[in-house]
């Protein structure tokens, strides 16, 4: 890596040579070369997202409904609004406490009138740091996909049943790759992973979204015609 002479004794010099670990390159079944990073670490934190109310809306006839909502949020006297009543479009004055499909909204919409727009909501981001000696070939991949992170070796103990229980519990989506060179000439390539439950899934499969983060995602525009 580099080296240096310095004078000795007499008619004597001493070379002193740095040497380090080279990268090691393999070459899977499909012929996709890789590189053996020099070092490998892991960590887990947890990240905030707020949450706007209006995610507590759905479609079932017990949810919140989210166009009566906007509707109560854009009646413009403000006596109505305080009794949970809006006009409707065709001039008629809705109660949501009369009306059987909207009286699980009143709940949602008191909130709102207190000040509650959004919800505090915590997620675990798990990152994975290597080292190498020269800038790997193959980062800012699947960025804003769902993607399976990888297992450290040797199960450290990150979550309190293992970091693959972590794993198999969440559905991930890669958020970060990045690739800084270090002070000492190395080059560090960073992934991160950020999970939500399985269990939280909106439509009963996918926590995330497969039509906008899954490997067969939307096209921006979008066109229903598309592959």
């Amino acid at each position: 890596k580099s080296w240096t002479v310095r004078r000795s004794n007499g008619d004597t010099a001493v070379l002193s040579v740095s040497c380090s670990k080279g990268d090691t390159s393999t070459t899977d079944e499909n012929q996709q070369t890789s590189t053996t990073p020099l070092k490998e670490t892991f960590s887990l934190k947890s990240v905030r997202n707020d949450v706007s109310v209006l995610a507590y809306c759905g479609t079932s006839a017990s949810a919140p409904n989210r166009a009566a909502v906007e509707r109560w949020m854009r009646e413009p006297d403000p006596k109505l609004a305080a009794q949970f009543k809006y006009t409707d479009a065709d001039g008629s004055v809705v109660d949501m406490n009369d009306e059987p499909l909207l009286r699980n909204t009143v709940p949602l919409v008191q909130k709102i009138m207190k000040g509650t727009e959004r919800v505090i909501r915590f997620y675990p981001q798990l990152t994975r740091k290597r080292i190498y000696q020269d800038p790997p070939a193959d980062t800012f991949q699947k960025l804003s996909y769902v993607d399976t992170p990888p297992t450290p070796s040797g199960e450290k103990t990150l979550a309190p049943n293992g970091i693959s229980t972590l794993i198999g519990n969440y559905e991930w989506l890669k958020v970060q790759d990045d690739c800084d060179e270090q002070a000492d000439g190395k080059w560090a390539r960073t992934e991160s992973w950020i999970g939500i439950l399985k269990s939280d899934a909106y439509d009963g499969a996918h926590p995330w979204d497969p039509d906008l983060y899954g490997a067969s995602r939307w096209k921006m525009p979008h066109d229903a015609g598309d592959n």
